[in-house]
């Protein structure tokens, strides 16, 4: 596979037009269709830019074709992944208890607001009466 092919097929997994690239990454469409048809080589700038917007695509592979055309991102450790669960939990349950809170504070406002609209029909009926 050439470089070029290598270049077409990280376009399609990335979801982007040569034109496209060449905007996000800051050159001219010129080089990045150069390099697509195998005219030009990706020069240092091209291969910067694409590894500093795609961290996880490996730029040896687009040269070289040599290992994988993604790295494999390393997961994070159970512990790690643990102590974040938990915290977001405890997050979670301080979310809860915060909401509940404001529950509680608009049912004891519109209890007062029921008591006092009971209050305010006895006093219209009163006045209906006179």
């Amino acid at each position: 596979m050439t470089t070029g092919e290598r270049f077409k097929k990280f376009l399609d997994d990335i979801g982007l037009s040569k034109n496209g690239l060449a905007i996000k990454i800051g050159v001219s469409s010129t080089v990045i269709n150069g390099i697509v048809k195998d005219t030009n080589n990706p020069g240092h700038k091209v291969l910067m830019a694409i590894k500093e917007k795609y961290p996880n695509y490996n730029t040896d592979w687009l040269i070289t074709g040599t290992g994988r055309m993604k790295e494999v991102t390393k997961l994070p450790d159970n512990d790690y992944l643990m102590v974040f669960l938990k915290k977001l939990e405890e997050d979670f349950k301080q979310q809860l208890a915060i909401k509940d809170q404001q529950i509680a504070m608009k049912d004891q406002q519109i209890n007062k607001f029921l008591d006092l609209l009971g209050k305010l029909e006895g006093v219209s009926l009163a006045l209906i009466s006179q």
